[in-house]
């Protein structure tokens, strides 16, 4: 969504404006706040189950690790010769900077997204959600303006090598809108998203976000 927002992409607004409709009335209908703060409903994160030192270094390590498995794996984001420390080095800042923000905003308790989705108790509902989103793409939306898609129509490199692996697609099909809808559904009945999902396998009873982590990720593959 932020991505896509920050691209200026008529299908990350596509997506964003049918999955976003979704989670609220799915969260609102199954009062998924009340079901996150309860941990025997819901045993991922909540807003007290870790001290916030410990959900900032987990989102750190697991933010980082994901990034260079990525980067490992994928041929098109190789580095140019010699620059590897480099490379490593942006990755490392790169998870860092994100599994901050993850963790300071509270992203990581499904309590917190719940809250912002579920309008079944008006009282309760946290706006926090929409600073976030709004933060994020006041910060992504000039650097993907201004460098990464100057630098893509010229033909340039990223910096550090490789090449801009951007969408061609531009129209709003009916796989794009399929997605956004289950996407809705399932973060509307958990409150978790894939990078929160992938950050609560680090958490002492990892159990649940386990089986979760997995369920998506052969959701993942199966679409693909």
């Amino acid at each position: 969504g932020v991505a896509g927002l920050s691209r200026l992409s008529r299908r990350g607004l596509a997506f964003v404006m049918t999955f976003m409709p979704v989670a609220a009335v799915v969260a609102t209908l199954t009062h998924s706040a009340q079901a996150a703060a309860n941990p025997s409903a819901l045993p991922f994160a909540s807003a007290s189950a870790e001290p916030m030192a410990a959900q900032l270094l987990a989102a750190v390590f697991a933010a980082v690790a994901l990034l260079s498995a990525a980067s490992s794996l994928t041929p098109t984001a190789l580095p140019l010769p010699g620059l590897p420390n480099l490379v490593l080095a942006a990755e490392f800042l790169t998870g860092t900077v994100f599994g901050a923000a993850l963790g300071i905003s509270g992203m990581l308790s499904p309590l917190k997204v719940s809250r912002f989705l579920d309008l079944s108790d008006v009282s309760q509902w946290d706006p926090a959600m929409i600073m976030v989103m709004g933060g994020a793409i006041g910060a992504a939306l000039p650097i993907f303006q201004l460098i990464c898609l100057k630098r893509a129509a010229k033909k340039q490199p990223p910096l550090l090598g490789g090449t801009f692996d951007l969408p061609s697609k531009a129209d709003i099909d009916q796989p794009l809108l399929t997605g956004a809808v289950l996407f809705g559904l399932g973060w509307g009945l958990t409150g978790i998203c894939p990078g929160p999902a992938i950050t609560n396998l680090l958490n002492p009873e990892p159990y649940s976000a386990l089986v979760f982590a997995s369920a998506m990720a052969v959701g993942m593959r199966v679409s693909v």
